[in-house]
């Protein structure tokens, strides 16, 4: 008997068939088999930096101005190897370039200051088109002007003085499932964990009660929900007044846009992506990692 056809067979079966094998056995677990490669992007060693702020030495801020509007103490030194501790309300003024500040009261960063490494402020406002350090830490609130460039920081609220969107989240067993590329209509409520194989959208209103995973971009148009967190292999982009209960995490870029918001108050986040664009009207309650750059528009 000759045996020819029959190899030829088992030969062509295989070809086709071990590169499917993969896919098949997603579809057949009904659950994601290949997440997303994020550890070590939510968090930063700020121990290492932020540890020894209360040791560092005591500067001397410039006294105010009697005229000065805001009575701030002013700091403005080129001395690029400086770390230092300030006391008191301070504003950071050019010429200024120093290695790592702290201060335990509100920190005024105009822009052409620069602190270059590590900054940690109970308050901090930024005024023009202001380069931050590479690693910042505010106790309470960190009020970004359009043109700052930030890379990784830290805050109970990260945006503007004025209100933002107000949600509530959602909490509630679901159960897990997987889709193909998603759309999910303006105004319609899915309660689902899910993960797509595909570009997702969000329209105008809808609501996603769970997590999102998904193997493509994503989408949320104004007003788009999403209770619980959102994963992207691509791109993520929030239309005005979007919320993100969740942490959120993009291997491509985020974009925040006006009004939006991340996280809650009781329930803070992390925002990871190797850009992030936020709008100045959008607010961020937890912390943002560009492990590129980040920039407020």
């Amino acid at each position: 008997m000759d045996l020819t056809p029959l190899a030829w067979l088992a030969a062509t079966l295989l070809t086709f068939a071990v590169p499917l094998w993969p896919a098949w056995r997603e579809l057949r677990e009904r659950h994601d088999a290949a997440p997303l490669a994020v550890e070590g992007l939510a968090d930063w060693p700020l121990e290492a930096h932020l540890g020894q702020a209360n040791r560092w030495p005591l500067l001397t801020a410039m006294p105010a101005e009697a005229d000065s509007t805001d009575g701030l103490a002013t700091l403005s030194t080129e001395a690029p190897t400086l770390v230092g501790r300030l006391k008191g309300a301070t504003r950071l003024i050019a010429p200024l370039h120093v290695r790592a500040l702290a201060c335990d009261q509100a920190v005024t960063l105009e822009g052409g200051a620069q602190v270059s490494a590590v900054l940690v402020a109970r308050s901090l406002t930024c005024l023009g088109q202001v380069l931050l350090p590479h690693v910042v830490e505010v106790t309470d609130t960190a009020t970004l002007s359009p043109g700052c460039r930030f890379f990784r920081l830290k805050a109970r609220h990260i945006g503007p003085m004025a209100p933002a969107v107000q949600a509530q989240r959602i909490t509630g067993q679901t159960r897990l499932q997987s889709f193909g590329p998603l759309r999910l209509s303006a105004g319609h409520v899915l309660a689902r964990d899910c993960v797509v194989h595909g570009d997702v959208v969000l329209e105008a209103g809808a609501q996603l009660i769970g997590s999102l995973k998904a193997h493509g971009r994503v989408l949320l148009e104004n007003g788009a929900q999403v209770h619980g967190h959102l994963f992207a292999v691509d791109a993520i982009q929030l239309g005005e007044g979007a919320f993100v209960a969740g942490h959120v995490v993009s291997q491509s870029y985020l974009r925040v846009g006006a009004h939006s918001q991340l996280g809650t108050d009781t329930s803070p986040v992390t925002c990871t992506a190797p850009q992030i664009r936020l709008s100045a009207l959008a607010r961020v309650h937890g912390s943002l990692n560009a492990t590129g750059m980040g920039i407020v528009r």
